[in-house]
Formats: C-alpha cells, sequence, structure tokens
C-alpha cells in the first residue's frame, strides 16, 4: 500500500513537472513570436491559453501569463490598451477564488506592468496588494518578502517619497540579511537603491558607498551576461551620475561610456528578451546621461550629437507613447535653451510637455523643469506675461512633486522666480516668496546654516531691484554677520577661503545701495565705497592666488561679474568729476584684468591641454604643483604642520614661475604675467592715423575710452534700448525698416558721442559684451529708407574699421617672428555629398559616436574655386577634400602669409575652449576631424593673416563675446598676427567674392583694415536688390594687427607656362639653327677633300 502510494506520488510529481515544463515551452514559444513581432498569432495562442486555464481555474497559471497578456496587448494597441487587458486578466483570477500566493504573484505582475508605463502610483498600490496578499500566504519566507519590500521603495522612490522609499529598503536590506546564506542578487538590488536614494538627497558620500557596496554584492552573483553586463552597467550608470556631481567629469564621462559599451555586449547575446527591452532602455537613459554631461562641459555639439542619436533610437524601437520619447524631447528642448536656440528650444519643450498630458501616469518632475525652461526663455525674450504664466505653473508642478519638502532644485527655483517678480515690478510677490522660503529654511532647523545666509542675501538683492535700497542695505549687514560666522568656523584653509568668498555678494549689495542711498554722490563719497569694496577685491585676489584650481577661478570670475562691474563704474564717475586719471587707468585696469583671468582660467577645463614650444613635462610639472597647492588647503588648520606645509608648497610654486618666465617667457607672459596698461603708453601702441574706441559696459552703465597716438579721452554713453537695437541689427529675418531703423540709432548711441575725438579713417574697434555682435561698417548717421540709402550712407564709406580684443593685447602686439615658406596654404574640406556619403558608409559602424552634424554641413564649391585661383596667383600650397584633415592643418598652416581655412567653424560664447574648426571625416576609426580651442594653442600658426572664411563667431550666448574674444587670443598665441572671420554665418558666395578682392588689396601693399574695407565697397558697388543686405557682406571683421601684408614676389602660373613655353620654343630654334648650321660646315670640309684630292 505505501509503495502503490510512493509510485502514484512519484506519478503525480512527474506528471506536474512534465505540465511546469510544457507551461514555460508554450510561453517561450509566445515570447517568441512576439519577439519576431508576429503580434496576431502570439495574440491568438495566448488567449487560448487564458480560455483554458479560466476553464480549467488555474489561477497560478493565469497569474504567470500576466507579464505576457501586457506586452503583447501593448504590441497590439498601446499602453492604454494593454492597461485595460491587464488590470480584467488580475480581475479575473481574483474572482474566481485564487489563493493568497497566487493573487501575490498577479499583483506582482501588475505593479511590474504599471511600473513600465510609468504609473507609479497605481505600482506602487499594485505591490502593496501584493504585500498584503504575502503575508496571508503560507510562503513567508526573508527572501520573498525582502523582494517586495524592495519594488514597494522602487515606486516610493519613483513617487519623490524617499522617506517611504528608505524604509522600504532598509527593511528588505534587513530581510536579506537575517538569512543564513543572503541572497546576494537581492542584496546587489537593495544596496543600488539605497546609493540611488542617497544621491537624491546630494548625499554623494553615501551614495558612492551603498553602490560600492552593489558591486561587491554583484561580484558574488555569477558570471552570466545579466550579471557581467547588464548589472554593472546599472551601476556604472549610477556611478556617473555621484561623480558628475562630485565634479569628477573625466570619471563620469568614462563609467557611462563603459556602461553603454557593456550594455551593448549585452543586446548582442541571444536570448533574454526581458531583459533585453530593460538594458535597451537602461542604454536609452546612459546616452542621455553621456550628453547631460558634455551639456554640462559646454560642449553643446556632443551633447546635441548623443542626445539627438538617443532620440532617434527611442523612435525606432520604443511604442510612441512611451514616456521616454517625451524625456528626450523635454532634454534637447533645455540644450537648445543653453545654446540660445530658442524657437528649437519651445518646439522640443512643448512636444515634450505634449506628451506627458497623453499619459495617465503623473511626470510632474519633467514637466516642471520643461515649464521652468519655457519661463526662462520667454524671460530671455522679453515676453513677460507668458513668462509669470510658466513660472506659475512650474512652481505648482514642483510644490505637488516635492510635497512638504523643499530640495536645493526647489529652493533655486524659487529664488528665481522671485527674481523674475521683483524685475517686472510684481515687488510684493517677489517678496512675499522670498520670505516664504526663508521661512521654510528656518523652519526646517537651517536658520543657523548656509541656507540662511543665501536667503537673507537674497532678500537684500530683491530689496535693492524693487528700489527699496535702505532694506537692501539692512539685509545684507545682516548676510555678512551670518557669513563672518561661518568663516570663524573653518575647520580646513579651504573651507575658509570658499566661505569667506561668500561675503563678496553682501558686500556689494550694501554697497551699491548706498550708493543709490546718496543723494549728492561727491567723490569723496564714491571713493569711500571704493574703500568699502576693496575687502571684496581682496578676498576675490585671495582666492585667485590660493585657489590655483583654474575651474574655481572662472567661476569666481564669472559670479563676481558684477563686483567689477561696479568698481569700474565708481573708478570712471571719480575720473569723471576730478580729472584725476589715476582712476580712469585703474578702471581700464580692472576691465581688462577680467578678459585675461577668464582667458587664462579656461586653459585648464581640458587637463591635456598641451602649448606649442612648451615641453609636455613642464606643464606637467605646472599640473602637478597646482595639486599639491590644493592638497595642502585641505589640511586641517589645527595641525601645527598645515600652514608650515602650505607655505612650502607656495615658495615651491613661485620658484617655478621663475624658472617658467625665464625659460618660456611667452607662455609666461600668456598665462601669469602681471601687465598692466598706463595711460602714457596708450598712444606709443597706436599706429599714425587710427583712432582707437574701447567700448567699457559697467552694469547699467557705458562708457568709450577714445585713444590716438596724440590724444585720450573718456566719454559717457547711454544704454537706453541698446540690447533691443543690437538684436534687431542682427535680425535679417525681420523688415529691413526695423534694421535700418536700429542701424541709425546704435549710430546715435556708439558713435555720434565720440565722433569728433577720431582723427583719421582708420578706427580699431575693441567690443564689450553684447556690441562683439555689432558690425559698426552698418551704422548710419541719419534716417535711411532703403537698403541703396544705407550702402551709400553707412560708415563704411568713411571708415575703415577692424577690431581687437584687448587694449592690453594692442600695447603687446608684435609682428610673426620667423622667415615665412611661402605667401599661401589653403585647407578647404569643400564637404562635398560624396564625401559625407563615405563618410556616413564608415560611421554607420558605430552610429553612437557618429557625428551627425558633419553630415549636414553644407558643401563650399565657391571655396574650392576660390583657393585654387588664389594657389595660381599666389604660389603655396593647397589641401582640398580628403587632405584637408586636422593633421594636415596641425603639421602644414605654419609660416604663410596667409592661412586660409576655407572650412565651417563655430565659436561658442559660453564655452569658448569648444569653438572649433571642422576639418574632413573619412568615418575611420579614431579619427578626429575637429580642431578645438584648446587644441589650437599647441599649433604653430605663426601667419600675418589666417582667413576663417566660413566661420560663425558670433552667435549670441551667455557670455556675449567670449567666443570672439578665445579664438582670437589662441591664434595670437600660435602665432597669427590677425584673424579675418565672420560676426554672423555670411553667404559663401558673397563671402567668397569680398575675399578674393580682399586678397587683391592686399597684393597691392594696403593694410589688411582699407583691403578689407575697399572690398567691400567693390562688392557693394556689384551687388544689386537683395544682395544690398548687409547679410551678405557686413559680417567679416578683421581682429588684430593691421599692417600690410609683405609678400614674396611670385610668378602667377600661366606666366611660367608661358615662360617654359618660350624657352623651349628658343631652345628649339636654337638647336634648328646649329644642326644646320653643323651640316654647312660638314659639307665644306667634304668639298675641300676632294680638291686637294
Amino acid at each position: 500500500m505505501r509503495r502503490r502510494v510512493c509510485v502514484s506520488l512519484g506519478l503525480v510529481i512527474a506528471l506536474l513537472t512534465m505540465g511546469i515544463a510544457q507551461e514555460a515551452q508554450e510561453k517561450t514559444t509566445i515570447q517568441k513570436l512576439l519577439d519576431a513581432n508576429k503580434i496576431a498569432r502570439a495574440d491568438q495562442l495566448i488567449k487560448q491559453k487564458i480560455a483554458f486555464f479560466t476553464q480549467r481555474q488555474q489561477t497560478d497559471s493565469l497569474a504567470a501569463y500576466v507579464g505576457l497578456v501586457s506586452d503583447i496587448a501593448e504590441k497590439k494597441g498601446g499602453t492604454a490598451f494593454a492597461k485595460q487587458q491587464t488590470e480584467q486578466l488580475v480581475q479575473k483570477i481574483e474572482s474566481i477564488g485564487a489563493s493568497p500566493a497566487v493573487l501575490r504573484e498577479a499583483f506582482a505582475n501588475l505593479g511590474e506592468f504599471y511600473g513600465a508605463t510609468g504609473d507609479n502610483k497605481r505600482a506602487y498600490e499594485a505591490h502593496l496588494r501584493s504585500l498584503s496578499f504575502a503575508q496571508q500566504s503560507e510562503d513567508k519566507s526573508a527572501e520573498r518578502m525582502a523582494l517586495i519590500q524592495h519594488n514597494l521603495g522602487e515606486y516610493a522612490r519613483r513617487m519623490a517619497n524617499p522617506d517611504r522609499a528608505r524604509e522600504h529598503f532598509l527593511t528588505a536590506t534587513s530581510l536579506i540579511l537575517q538569512q543564513p546564506h543572503a541572497n546576494q542578487k537581492q542584496l546587489y538590488q537593495t544596496f543600488m537603491s539605497l546609493g540611488i536614494l542617497s544621491w537624491y538627497a546630494s548625499k554623494l558620500d553615501s551614495a558612492e558607498y551603498f553602490f560600492n557596496k552593489s558591486i561587491e554584492a554583484v561580484q558574488r552573483i555569477d558570471d552570466s551576461p545579466v550579471t557581467k553586463y547588464f548589472r554593472q552597467a546599472l551601476l556604472l550608470n549610477n556611478l556617473a551620475g555621484v561623480y558628475g556631481l562630485q565634479g569628477r567629469t573625466a570619471e563620469a564621462i568614462r563609467s557611462m561610456e563603459s556602461c553603454i559599451a557593456l550594455l551593448r555586449e549585452f543586446l548582442s547575446v541571444p536570448d533574454d528578451a526581458d531583459k533585453k527591452r530593460q538594458a535597451l532602455t537602461l542604454q536609452f537613459e546612459a546616452i542621455d546621461n553621456l550628453g547631460g554631461a558634455y551639456k554640462e562641459l559646454g560642449n553643446y555639439a556632443k551633447a546635441e550629437q548623443l542626445l539627438s542619436y538617443s532620440f532617434e533610437q527611442k523612435k525606432q524601437w520604443l511604442q510612441a507613447d512611451d514616456p521616454a520619447i517625451f524625456i528626450s524631447h523635454i532634454l534637447l528642448g533645455q540644450l537648445y535653451y543653453a545654446t540660445s536656440d530658442y524657437k528649437k528650444a519651445i518646439e522640443y519643450l512643448t512636444e515634450g510637455r505634449q506628451g506627458i498630458a497623453e499619459t495617465d501616469a503623473d511626470y510632474l518632475f519633467w514637466d516642471a523643469d520643461a515649464c521652468y525652461t519655457l519661463a526662462m526663455i520667454q524671460e530671455k525674450q522679453q515676453a513677460n506675461g507668458l513668462a509669470e504664466t510658466y513660472y506659475r505653473k512650474a512652481d505648482s508642478l514642483y510644490a505637488l512633486a516635492f510635497g512638504d519638502t523643499y530640495d536645493n532644485i526647489y529652493l533655486e527655483f524659487l529664488r528665481k522666480y522671485a527674481s523674475f517678480q521683483a524685475k517686472v515690478g510684481q515687488c510684493e510677490t517677489a517678496t512675499t516668496l522670498a520670505v516664504k522660503t526663508q521661512r521654510y529654511v528656518n523652519n526646517a532647523g537651517n536658520e543657523r546654516s548656509l541656507l540662511s545666509f543665501y536667503q537673507l542675501q537674497h532678500l537684500g538683492e530683491l530689496a535693492f531691484e524693487c528700489g527699496d535700497f535702505q532694506r537692501a542695505h539692512d539685509y545684507a549687514h545682516q548676510a555678512l554677520t551670518e557669513i563672518n560666522r561661518f568663516v570663524r568656523q573653518s575647520t580646513t584653509l579651504e573651507d575658509s577661503i570658499k566661505t569667506e568668498g561668500e561675503k563678496v555678494y553682501p558686500i556689494l549689495t550694501r554697497a551699491r545701495a548706498s550708493y543709490e542711498l546718496s543723494p549728492t554722490k561727491h567723490a569723496e563719497e564714491l571713493q569711500s565705497l571704493l574703500c568699502e569694496l576693496s575687502d571684496a577685491t581682496e578676498i576675490i585676489e585671495r582666492k585667485k592666488r590660493l585657489l590655483t584650481d583654474q575651474k574655481d577661478i572662472v567661476a569666481l570670475i564669472a559670479s563676481y561679474q558684477a563686483v567689477t562691474d561696479f568698481i569700474k563704474q565708481l573708478h570712471f564717475e571719480i575720473y569723471l568729476k576730478t580729472n584725476d586719471s589715476t582712476h580712469l587707468n585703474k578702471g581700464l585696469n580692472v576691465h581688462e584684468e577680467g578678459i585675461y583671468s577668464r582667458l587664462r582660467s579656461r586653459m585648464d577645463y581640458q587637463r591635456a591641454m598641451r602649448f606649442t614650444n612648451v615641453p609636455d613635462s613642464v606643464v606637467d610639472q605646472e599640473n602637478r604643483l597646482k595639486e599639491n597647492i590644493r592638497a595642502s588647503l585641505q589640511q586641517n588648520l589645527s595641525n601645527e604642520g598645515a600652514v608650515r606645509s602650505y607655505r612650502h608648497t607656495v615658495d615651491s610654486w613661485h620658484a617655478f614661475l621663475k624658472k617658467l618666465q625665464r625659460q618660456y617667457p611667452a607662455y609666461y607672459r600668456m598665462r601669469y604675467a602681471d601687465e598692466r596698461i598706463a595711460l602714457r603708453r596708450i598712444g606709443e601702441s597706436v599706429p599714425a592715423g587710427v583712432t582707437v574706441i574701447r567700448y567699457l559696459s559697467s552694469g547699467e552703465k557705458l562708457f568709450a575710452f577714445v585713444a590716438s597716438a596724440t590724444q585720450w579721452a573718456l566719454v559717457p554713453l547711454s544704454s537706453d534700448g541698446l540690447s533691443g537695437y543690437v538684436q534687431t541689427l542682427r535680425d535679417f529675418g525681420q523688415k529691413d525698416q526695423r534694421m535700418l531703423k536700429a542701424a541709425h540709432q546704435l549710430y546715435k548711441v556708439l558713435w555720434q558721442p565720440l565722433e569728433s575725438s577720431i582723427t583719421g579713417s582708420r578706427v580699431i574697434v575693441i567690443p564689450d559684451g553684447l556690441l562683439h555682435h555689432v558690425s559698426f561698417d552698418m551704422l548710419v548717421p541719419k534716417p535711411i529708407g532703403s537698403l541703396r540709402e544705407l550702402k551709400n550712407t553707412c560708415l563704411l564709406n568713411k571708415y575703415a574699421i577692424s577690431y581687437h580684443y584687448s587694449l592690453l593685447a594692442l600695447e603687446n602686439e608684435a609682428s610673426s617672428s620667423g622667415a615665412m615658406k611661402a605667401n599661401f596654404v589653403a585647407f578647404a574640406p569643400i564637404f562635398s555629398d560624396r564625401s559625407k556619403s563615405t563618410y556616413l558608409a564608415h560611421a554607420q559602424k558605430d552610429s553612437l559616436h557618429m557625428d551627425r552634424t558633419y553630415a549636414k554641413l553644407l558643401p563650399l564649391p565657391f571655396t574650392a574655386k576660390l583657393v585654387q585661383k588664389m594657389q595660381r596667383e599666389f604660389g603655396g600650397n593647397l589641401f582640398m577634400e580628403n587632405e584637408s584633415t586636422a593633421q594636415a592643418f596641425r603639421l602644414n598652416a605654419a609660416y604663410h602669409r596667409i592661412i586660409h581655412i576655407g572650412t565651417h567653424a563655430e565659436a561658442n560664447n559660453d564655452y569658448p575652449e569648444y569653438s572649433r574648426l571642422i576639418f574632413m571625416n573619412d568615418g575611420t576609426e579614431g579619427a578626429e576631424n575637429s580642431l578645438y580651442l584648446y587644441d589650437i594653442y599647441n599649433c604653430d600658426l605663426t601667419a600675418n593673416i589666417a582667413v576663417l572664411a566660413a566661420c560663425e563667431t558670433g552667435k549670441s550666448g551667455h557670455l556675449d563675446g567670449e567666443g570672439m574674444i578665445s579664438l582670437a587670443h589662441a591664434f595670437r598665441y600660435a602665432g597669427s598676427e590677425s584673424i579675418l572671420a565672420g560676426l554672423w554665418k555670411i553667404d559663401e558666395q558673397s563671402s567668397t567674392m569680398i575675399i578674393r578682392s580682399f586678397y587683391e588689396n592686399l597684393r597691392a601693399g594696403v593694410p589688411k583694415d582699407v583691403a578689407l574695407q575697399r572690398a567691400k565697397l567693390a562688392y557693394l558697388s556689384d551687388a544689386g536688390g537683395r544682395l544690398f543686405s548687409p547679410r551678405y557682406w557686413a559680417g567679416l571683421a578683421i581682429l588684430g594687427n593691421v599692417d600690410p601684408v609683405v609678400f614674396k614676389p611670385s610668378t602667377p602660373i600661366w606666366h611660367l607656362v608661358a615662360g617654359v613655353f618660350g624657352i623651349a620654343l628658343f631652345l628649339a630654334g636654337a638647336i634648328v639653327h646649329r644642326k644646320a648650321k653643323r651640316n654647312a660646315f660638314s659639307s665644306t670640309r667634304f668639298n675641300r677633300k676632294s680638291d686637294l684630292s
């Protein structure tokens, strides 16, 4: 009997095992049909299975099919249809009396479906039901309960409830560690989730700790492709986020690239379709993050390439209503806002918000971010009504998302929103917002933290904006009292210096408030304010000297621009009141030092940056000494040896600088020399017959310093409406009348007040800020009504105008040294359709890194004709199409009177180090076709002039003119006396016509500025119709030295051909003549011989 029972039981087990195996096989078959996109057949099979299990009330089998039902329904009818089908199936399982264990699995699968569609609230609720059924079931294993707690924690995190999420994750961790043999896979998941929570809470050290614990766990799981590739990739993606926030950008980028490479490996492995779908989503996320990292660096071209690639791939592989697609819309919109391409930004952000509106789930953060960006765009475009609408919407969305918790993102938004309200005159609303924020900070226990200081500082700035200068003064005083306490509490020298740096803002606010409260503004009062601001300037100088990290310095200079602007303003006003030239000299030096500080600070953005004629070992030693200083700053001040160690590292640094000054003077002068303007020397640096106009913006004030060889003057100018006029002048898509009006208004503002001080017809303009976008050639002295009148009356007819970037650079100008190899060298990739097709064919092998911008570059056929003609006339070398590579440019550009760079180029105003020249790219692996600004410093470009024919240097940005300044500075260091470039994107045909005429004028021996003036006038004399428009001719500008180019005499090629042909004819004639003569002589000798015989 007992034996029969055992046999029967064995038979039952065998049958059950066969049934389970058969069921698994059938699920696999359906999954393969789904993966092969055979939706109809998969749908038919699963309906048969569901009907079969329902009839037999096999609820456990029904629960196992929940995931497949949702996948097929989504493929068949989209997310809404899938939701309906999945919910109906789970309701059916519950209605036919399934056990708690089965319902636990069914609701867990339902929760995962909701989570995949982004409906985090429903996902959390479904997992709560799953937990409830798990507690009712017989199987209450710690491993199973830990899994449910982990899922609950994940969806609580996604719903922005970090406290609840942490509770669930810690419960899960505790349950796992209670087991004799801890489940390493679950440990990996919970540690990773705790790391993510810490990351969101800005607890970066904790985040890194938990991610590293997760790595330890993952290494103990197994060696399967899921673990080896997919799970490792997840961790690398998360670690990259930590590194990014810690400022370890290079490590972040390496992590993300490794993550993407691992995911590619995983996606190439057969089977595991579920994980592959997750891997695909993660890959898109990682690429988006990588694009974000490049965006933070300012490499917008690389960011756009990655984000666009991710967007295209999402559209190809995901459903149209997948949340990842509208996330791409928003990310691209934010990128285009950063590049000031507001039209594109609005389009993408609006589409992103529309995608959010069409989903059932809440994406409050993304919607809030989109509204915040749209608000800033409308504010930039002075559409204050729309800006207010978007600010208000973003505020309500952030409030819903964060609840009663304000994180740094929301606090930053509230400060920006309040500042906007103050700017548009809604001071009561602005103050209410700021007080609300301050109350939250204090109630949260931060009243004695830097958050409290920031709020006091912000309240002072708002009061100043609203014209309540006494309250602004009082708030600034309170903020200073608060920050002084923190300075005294600093434990390291670095903390002390950084905290002290926060004092600069309230010092400035207090000084500006005092200035406005003064009814007379006597020179003595202004001098007193300068003394008050001396504390701020000493702090800035101290940070510049002690914080040798150039990234810190550039942040310092950019942040404290308002301080130096106000100091300039005070010096200039005292000079105008007292005629004391000392203050004029000081004001000019404050301005010029700001330019050089920014230029120098950006050189360390690229740690691998190198400089021509300076050995790598010297640059390496320089970087190493800076690292030593940084390390010494981090020592505890209570340590007796800390100050001694710091002094030793500083002494080593100064000894190195002295050695650098002796051995590499040009490099030292560019990077570290403390050079200053002396008014008495300015006349010596101005060529005879030339006037220099240095524009100087100082907050709301504008001045012009005008100097010639014999005199100088400071002229105050009005800045009312200046920004609008400049924008109108460059907007060639509008009606001509508005542009013509702006050309006259700018003449009245920028030129007329100082025209009496201009001597001669040659002028060097040194712009400032947004004036870098102005072509002064276009300005007209009287109201006009047509482009023809503009042609005949604009300043181009009277003045040869060139440009420079600095009075100091003008003062130290020197001609290119060394013997020139030839008159001319040209680099012209042309970007023909054939060459781009070749690139695309090769680049398809690595579509992630494909440069889509390169593939869209316009061909340059007129450039090809121009450089071929000029080579025939000048001689020299020509590198066209496949020969025009970045490497060829590095090796062959130097020591030519003219370097013609007939390629696309761009200047980045916000991050000038990513300004670049674009050369030929054949798509071969590792080929680099962009030469960035930081590369130019390591090129030898010795020349009289470099012509960047298709360069767009003047694209607007948040730091107007920085791209132009940095490009000119880099070419100057590399050896070029001057550059010819475009203030905006100019039509290729018209620009080549002007440049050809310019070259002919240079050959005639005229100065470069006059040569360009004559070339433009010649163009206008031949142009007609729309070609009169300044968009075709006014954008070309000379920057730098304007001396004539002394060419080596050269013979045009056709002269050489004619000469060679003439010589050949002469030689042929001579040979014929000589032969005839020889024949005659031979005949005579023969006859004589006959006579003798």
